[in-house]
């Protein structure tokens, strides 16, 4: 289940542990997965500063959710944008929602020998393989890399996809469906090791990219 806190500010810095972890948050009942031991678990979570309200959710399970109505109402039910083209009972390493449009959403599995990468521009309805040339064959299977991270990076003039992979860094500026065209980045600093998470930051076009071992990276995009 998910759990929502509207002001941790507002949580005492000193006294009983216990009650002040908990002071502040609310359940999202309308986003529990289940209740036995097998239930699968949230592994990602990310939405939009241009719609605070809309929550994207991925499971380790294969599934994708949308929770609508996330800061308003804690009974919200979650709602199934699992793509009929995902790969079944994958890992989703992760949801990376566009900071300034909340229907665009770039998802990806971190299995070998799937599909990795998909995105929907309509928030979820339909959903697009863009895995491009990261894969060795169209259906997934052979030599292609774990995908561990998805990052858009969107200023209002322009937009750059990025993956972490297991085998480095990838950007493209055109998701082209099966088409994609994923160039290496850094290849010469930060090499061929995993990605592990990816941000950046508009205000100076900054992307920041946390390897596995081998340090964390910075440069301006652009």
């Amino acid at each position: 289940i998910i759990w929502r806190n509207d002001s941790l500010s507002a949580i005492p810095m000193s006294g009983d542990e216990y009650n002040t972890t908990l002071q502040g948050w609310k359940r999202l009942t309308g986003s529990l997965l289940g209740n036995t031991f097998n239930t699968p678990n949230y592994s990602t979570l990310d939405m939009s500063e241009a719609n605070t309200n809309i929550l994207y959710m991925g499971t380790d399970a294969g599934r994708v959710y949308r929770l609508d109505s996330c800061r308003t109402n804690n009974a919200a039910v979650k709602k199934d944008i699992t793509g009929a083209n995902f790969p079944a009972g994958a890992y989703v390493s992760c949801v990376e929602v566009d900071r300034l449009n909340p229907n665009n959403v770039l998802v990806t599995f971190s299995n070998y020998g799937v599909v990795s990468i998909f995105y929907s521009n309509d928030a979820g309805t339909t959903w697009t393989d863009v895995s491009g040339n990261l894969e060795d064959n169209p259906d997934g299977s052979g030599n292609g890399p774990s995908v561990t991270w998805g990052h858009i990076y969107d200023d209002g003039a322009s937009v750059k996809y990025f993956v972490g992979t297991s085998i480095g860094l990838f950007s493209t500026d055109n998701l082209n469906g099966l088409n994609t065209v994923w160039q290496q980045e850094g290849a010469n600093t930060i090499g061929n090791v995993v990605i592990n998470m990816i941000t950046s930051r508009t205000s100076d076009n900054t992307i920041v990219v946390a390897t596995h071992g081998n340090g964390i990276y910075s440069n301006k995009i652009f």
